[in-house]
């Protein structure tokens, strides 16, 4: 709440995003960078997720990854997955 209050919500996710990495939770933090816009960041954490095979269940249906469809590194994602696109 601190970090909302301080920042916004751009803080708060920033914040979250740091927490989730630090738990090895790769999959949130790739959401929060997504919604930041921070593509680099969001892709080097989803990889992470998928090498660990945790945090990409819901990838193709998430609204928090809704600005990465279109990027042609979330495509060879999915291939990499296994998913089509």
């Amino acid at each position: 709440m601190q970090a909302f209050e301080k920042s916004g919500y751009r803080g708060y996710f920033r914040k979250e995003a740091a927490r989730s990495e630090g738990q090895q939770d790769y999959g949130d933090a790739a959401t929060y960078y997504a919604m930041l816009g921070d593509k680099d960041a969001a892709f080097a954490d989803l990889n992470k997720a998928f090498s660990n095979r945790t945090g990409v269940t819901f990838i193709k249906v998430d609204p928090g990854f809704d600005n990465l469809r279109s990027d042609p590194c979330f495509v060879d994602l999915l291939h990499g997955i296994g998913l089509p696109e």
